[in-house]
């Protein structure tokens, strides 16, 4: 964990680092362990590989296993290893790392490490043991007095909490480590505490915190393509519980071409993000649900972030959105619930019976995958409106506790 002016000041010197470590190379200099880390310090933050994963190796191949510099550089190669999705690679570094440090009197670089090492074994769902090294390296930084470690530990534990339900503890946690995140983290762990921030949101049903949060991600991290992918889908988690499913998907068709051989994420995450692909797929006609996807996939990089940035967008092109693979008189029928009336008053409004309107809701229904009324009605009013706000015409949906809308910025 390097702080941000640091990691700007090495980025500036990136070429003179990599001239001085190919120097080095040829001989067992310890220093080279510290100048590949540093390449990985820069490589984690921007997002884009260079090759730096090679150049670690070869500095802990070349250097003594005993070094003081080592779990420095361990460290750097657990990084750049969860990058690109090797988990086992990477806890074996981290693992390494830690127990080295373990025996040596340096209570910074161990937090750090074990803090490090509790990311890794999320995303492995190693939910204990990472809650256990979060919960050491917290115990370091509040005896160091090291706010913004301390607050990096809390914002991990927040992302724990969030995941098993815990949600008053996680806003409380979020409440306190947000301003120290934004004064003192580099911007790949501000984008984490602040996409944890919108997850929190998302499970108390508050969707407009929760699309500032990840806007607020977003912007914090626009030049990462993996973060930025990770930002697109807590949009697109947004847009398709606010029945807006066109957005939704054309959300998720960006961030997965973004993402290419990016690591997934917890599974947590996973599943939220495939649940809200198949909602849009069953309140949609297959044919206009693949060609959202298709579109969203196909956008080139300036009109993502138009189309993230500005959520009251339009969704589909004005041909797609007239579409549905309902009846006139199925139309007809779902226009009348979305009013409100009951299937008596629907069957005197079109001249039918009762049971008729019974057997039309629920063809339609069958048709398009909805649970219920209420789904069916905001299904219904999404598509009539084209509303341009985040649910008009949607069922009101259930808040508990105080809103997080103070967390996160509004631009």
């Amino acid at each position: 964990v390097v702080p941000p002016t640091t990691l700007e000041r090495l980025a500036k010197e990136r070429t003179n680092l990599t001239h001085a470590l190919h120097h080095l190379h040829a001989g067992t200099d310890e220093r080279q362990l510290l100048l590949a880390s540093a390449l990985a310090a820069i490589e984690t933050a921007d997002g884009r590989a260079t090759g730096t994963a090679d150049l670690v190796a070869q500095a802990l191949d070349h250097t003594a296993p005993d070094s003081d510099y080592r779990p420095v550089a361990l460290a750097a190669a657990a990084s750049l290893a969860a990058r690109d999705a090797d988990h086992h690679s990477a806890f074996r570094h981290i693992d390494e790392a830690v127990e080295l440090e373990h025996g040596r009197d340096h209570p910074q670089l161990l937090a750090r490490l074990l803090l490090l090492r509790g990311t890794i074994q999320h995303l492995r769902d190693e939910r204990t043991a990472s809650l256990a090294d979060l919960q050491e390296a917290l115990a370091i930084g509040a005896r160091l007095r090291h706010d913004a470690l301390s607050a990096l530990c809390l914002s991990m534990t927040a992302q724990h909490q969030v995941e098993t339900g815990e949600l008053g503890a996680a806003e409380r946690e979020l409440a306190d480590v947000l301003p120290i995140m934004r004064r003192h983290a580099p911007r790949h762990w501000l984008h984490r505490v602040l996409m944890t921030a919108g997850a929190l949101a998302l499970e108390k049903d508050d969707l407009a915190a929760a699309e500032r949060c990840f806007t607020e991600a977003m912007r914090s991290h626009a030049e990462h393509r993996r973060d930025v992918a990770r930002s697109l889908e807590g949009m697109a988690l947004v847009a398709t519980r606010a029945y807006r499913f066109d957005r939704g998907l054309r959300l998720l068709g960006a961030a997965k071409r973004m993402r290419a051989r990016a690591p997934r994420d917890a599974s947590w995450w996973t599943a939220r993000t495939a649940e809200a692909r198949e909602t849009a797929f069953r309140a949609l006609p297959t044919a206009r649900a693949k060609a959202s996807l298709a579109a969203g996939g196909a956008m080139p990089r300036s009109q993502v972030l138009a189309l993230a940035f500005d959520p009251g967008s339009t969704d589909a092109p004005r041909e797609e959105r007239s579409g549905h693979p309902l009846s006139k008189r199925e139309w007809d029928v779902a226009a009348l619930v979305v009013e409100g009336l009951t299937n008596r008053q629907i069957a005197a409004r079109v001249h039918v019976s009762v049971r008729t309107v019974e057997t039309h809701i629920r063809h339609i229904r069958n048709t398009l995958g909805l649970r219920s009324r209420a789904h069916l009605a905001a299904w219904a009013a999404q598509l009539r409106n084209d509303a341009p706000t985040a649910h008009r015409g949607a069922p009101p949906r259930p808040t508990t506790g105080s809103p997080p809308t103070s967390w996160c910025s509004t631009g």
